[in-house]
């Protein structure tokens, strides 16, 4: 419990932080391509509770100034060591597919930060060996800073919480502490 109040603290200190200074910046210019009607590419690494994928690879359009709505889509190959019947070492890949539609909202969009709110969908399949497991369903939702070094490109991080609905042999419900991510962005 008192971690789940310490996680909760630093989420609510980190908000308060990126809003301020976000808000402070006045009506300076954006040097950033957070506008409506912009799409972008994105491709991105969790750093941990993603069961699906490795990585994954977004299209992204902005909706409005403030809110980004995206499609994630993850492949991972899993190579799993096993025996044969008659006891000979086998290496079976077993791949996973995650199809994750998100929702970014920013509360500013000015200068060359940041910050941003995010919902996702999480939608898994995967399988190998002549089997499929079953699908995955869950959602997650966070927080995340953007940062544009130029205004066409920018790199991201997130971290959130996330609760597996439905997950691939295993108890059908879990929470992963933190879904996080960091990732690149191309704006076109």
């Amino acid at each position: 419990m008192k971690k789940q109040l310490l996680l909760i603290a630093i989420f609510a200190m980190a908000t308060f932080a990126f809003s301020s200074s976000a808000f402070a910046q006045g009506d300076r210019a954006p040097n950033n391509a957070l506008k409506a009607g912009q799409h972008s590419l994105s491709f991105s690494v969790p750093g941990g509770g993603n069961p699906y994928a490795g990585g994954a690879f977004g299209y992204w359009m902005m909706l409005t100034p403030n809110v980004n709505l995206g499609l994630n889509v993850g492949l991972g190959l899993d190579p799993r060591d096993g025996f044969t019947d008659s006891g000979e070492e086998t290496t079976d890949f077993y791949w996973n597919l995650l199809l994750a539609p998100t929702l970014k909202y920013y509360p500013s969009t000015r200068g060359n930060v940041a910050m941003f709110y995010f919902g996702q969908l999480n939608l898994g399949l995967g399988g190998g060996a002549g089997e499929f497991d079953d699908p995955g369903f869950g959602i997650a939702g966070g927080l995340g800073a953007e940062w544009f070094p130029t205004t066409r490109f920018s790199i991201s991080g997130q971290a959130g919480l996330g609760i597996d609905i439905v997950r691939p042999n295993q108890k059908p419900f879990g929470v992963g502490t933190f879904t996080s991510a960091l990732a690149a962005n191309i704006y076109f």
